[in-house]
């Protein structure tokens, strides 16, 4: 789970963009208590019990397996990217998911003007 282990150790850098990351994970809410407890993760790890959610989502490979899949959305639920390994996409970086938040930060109506804190070089 190297990508929830890099969301983990950047968790302050998407705290201070308002951010919130969600885990979900197929399964029940046990095993994702366990998960979140051994990879020691400061974020929600949620359950995906009957794994309608993955179907919903597309992050299923077509054996129906669940699978890896990103998405970024604004605070009002807005998709900007959408990475599903499913489709053969690679999942970015948490440091290309800060460079997205801060490209949402600047859609608003100040036409340029992020909302949200800079990011730290």
């Amino acid at each position: 789970m190297p990508l929830l282990g890099g969301c983990a150790e950047e968790y302050r850098a998407f705290d201070e963009w308002t951010a919130e990351v969600l885990a979900v994970l197929q399964g029940t809410p046990q095993g994702a208590a366990r998960v979140k407890r051994r990879e020691a993760l400061p974020f929600p790890v949620l359950a995906d019990a009957d794994g309608r959610g993955h179907r919903a989502f597309g992050a299923v490979m077509p054996s129906g397996e669940p699978a890896a899949a990103v998405y970024i959305a604004d605070r009002w639920g807005e998709i900007y990217l959408a990475c599903r390994t499913s489709a053969g996409q690679a999942l970015p970086t948490p440091q290309a998911i800060l460079e997205w938040l801060h490209f949402i930060a600047i859609q608003g109506p100040e036409c340029g003007v992020a909302d949200w804190p800079r990011l730290e070089d």
